[in-house]
């Protein structure tokens, strides 16, 4: 089964999040970045902010798909900072002020993150990202509207357009 497939399978309906295994990197009033695995264990994605509703209780989020091998490659490194609790670990707040003490094979999270492709999908969830209110796969024309990089904070003016896009009412 293709990863849209997977995603789409349980929509239109909001509905649980599909993902078991999310880890928080990036906090703002809720969950601004991070990594999530499915609970089938067959896909994994690094998600980042896109923009956020008038209450940032409902955020959008670009999808940028991982292999399931980085993101237990991204657990077994962030295992420094304490045993996992899921089915949300938060490991904001947890860093030590000198990273280069965290040890492993990636000696860095930033090279593990940086395997991540380009954004192929936007997920709208709630600000704790365990319940889905819409996903879609980025078209050409929207995946020119996903920044390069991305700094944890969100395009407050574009809200609208992305909710729109995933075709949910106002």
């Amino acid at each position: 089964m293709d990863v849209s497939t997977i995603l789409q399978n349980s929509l239109p309906a909001s509905t649980e999040s599909l993902f078991n295994r999310i880890i928080t990197l990036g906090w703002y009033d809720g969950i601004t970045d991070g990594l999530v695995c499915c609970a089938s264990g067959s896909i994994a994605f690094k998600f980042d902010i896109l923009a956020w509703g008038p209450c940032q209780d409902h955020r959008i989020y670009a999808l940028s798909s991982i292999s399931v091998p980085t993101f237990n490659d991204a657990v077994s490194f962030l295992n420094q900072l304490g045993l996992p609790k899921w089915p949300r670990w938060d490991v904001i707040g947890r860093w030590p002020s000198d990273l280069t003490q965290l040890k492993g094979p990636n000696n860095d999270l930033n090279q593990i993150l940086q395997i991540a492709e380009m954004p192929s999908f936007v997920i709208e969830t709630e600000s704790m990202f365990e319940t889905i209110y819409g996903v879609r796969e980025l078209s050409k024309d929207c995946s020119d509207l996903i920044p390069n990089q991305f700094n944890g904070h969100p395009h407050l003016d574009n809200y609208d357009y992305w909710h729109k896009y995933l075709g949910l009412s106002s």
